[in-house]
């Protein structure tokens, strides 16, 4: 399972990171930029939150989930496992080449998107209190 957190059977996991970066800049500039007329508040932690989920699902199973909308872990797993295309390069496949099943996959998929969302989420967090302060 390493070589699937490693990024060493994902060589798009640093394209895949590009191609999310700039959604929270982008949201903040559409809804959030305010005026001296007009302040608008953000709730940036939770706007992390989401973001760095997106990433994790994308990179998990090469599809993000799209700012949590509607979307179940579960559901993803399954469809991913249906394919069993080890080509895709993402976390699933390295899972699927070593064996992994359906629902083993369902179980740590919760895991993988619990922690490795918090735990980048927390460390963006931090950056930005720092950057603040």
């Amino acid at each position: 399972m390493a070589d699937g957190f490693s990024g060493k059977t994902n060589p798009s996991l640093e394209p895949t990171i590009d191609v999310h970066v700039c959604s929270p800049v982008d949201l903040l500039r559409r809804k959030y930029i305010s005026t001296a007329d007009s302040f608008k508040p953000v709730d940036l932690a939770r706007k992390i939150r989401f973001f760095t989920t997106d990433i994790i699902a994308d990179l998990a199973f090469a599809k993000p989930f799209g700012n949590l909308k509607n979307e179940f872990i579960w559901k993803l797993v399954s469809e991913r496992y249906a394919i069993k295309n080890i080509d895709l390069q993402d976390m699933i496949s390295s899972f699927i080449a070593h064996g992994l099943t359906e629902s083993d996959l369902v179980a740590d998929s919760v895991m993988q998107i619990l922690v490795g969302g918090e735990t980048t989420a927390i460390g963006l967090q931090a950056t930005f209190l720092f950057i603040h302060y």
